[in-house]
């Protein structure tokens, strides 16, 4: 998982199609982060970039060692996780709907 510190990365997919940009403050690679699996995208930098490399290891240890730490990341994790959730469920009703209008 990375955490951008400054600057901006596009969050992008087959090559060059970006699905989103993350700013200072954001972070990307949360889906591998926490369910191991493959990375959906890839990331570059828009500009100037500096982020943070969180490995799962060390930061599994650090929760593990500190539940009332684990509670409150987990829980952020999850208010994340679920805005970005309301907003692609958004932005695939608002594609179905211009879609409709298209036929």
């Amino acid at each position: 998982m990375y955490l951008v510190e400054v600057g901006t990365v596009a969050i992008v997919k087959s090559g060059a199609t970006e699905l989103a940009l993350v700013g200072s403050g954001g972070e990307f690679g949360e889906l591998a982060f926490f369910d191991g699996g493959k990375r959906p995208a890839s990331a570059r930098a828009r500009e100037a970039t500096h982020v943070l490399k969180i490995p799962f290891a060390g930061l599994a240890q650090l929760l593990e060692r500190r539940p009332s730490l684990a509670m409150v990341f987990y829980f952020n994790a999850s208010v994340v996780l679920a805005r970005r959730l309301r907003q692609t469920f958004a932005d695939l009703s608002f594609a179905r709907e211009l879609n409709k209008r298209h036929f």
